[in-house]
């Protein structure tokens, strides 16, 4: 399955958009763009592939996810030492649940609404009902799956 990402929304402090699933529709919310900053800008636009990621430490650990990989433009799923450095390399940019941006290392929440709430850095932009947003899309392209895309506009 391809999914399709149009970022409408620029911020100071995050950036927003459109999640298009098959017939499904969800929004999505990451780090602003900082100059391709790896773990603190949104990702390159661009075609991704989506290979299937398990979250080993941190509070996500043992989430199965997907990871973005387009070595063109210096995003792998692992470190690869063979990478040519013509852009900064990110490592482990996901599709995971989280409100706000700055629960966010490089990677993309979805959510099921936007609103703005309080999480404990103030009233800020979100995605509502991440997890029930993010447990629609595994269902969509089946746990753990190979052979979907993620194009980002």
């Amino acid at each position: 399955m391809q999914l399709i990402l149009n970022r409408d929304t620029p911020r100071m402090d995050c950036q927003e958009g459109i999640l298009e699933a098959g017939t499904a529709q969800y929004y999505t919310i990451e780090q602003p763009w900082n100059d391709d900053k790896p773990m603190h800008s949104c990702v390159p636009r661009g075609t991704y592939v989506l290979l299937p990621h398990t979250v080993v430490n941190g509070p996500l650990a043992g989430l199965n996810t997907w990871a973005l990989e387009n070595p063109d433009l210096g995003v792998f799923q692992e470190p690869n030492n063979s990478y040519d450095g013509s852009y900064p390399m990110r490592v482990a940019c996901l599709i995971h649940p989280a409100n706000q941006a700055w629960q966010l290392e490089g990677c993309i929440a979805p959510g099921k609404s936007r609103g703005l709430i309080d999480i404990g850095k103030g009233l800020l932009p979100s995605v509502l009902a991440s997890k029930d947003a993010f447990s629609e899309i595994e269902t969509l392209l089946g746990p753990m799956s190979t052979g979907h895309t993620l194009v980002i506009n």
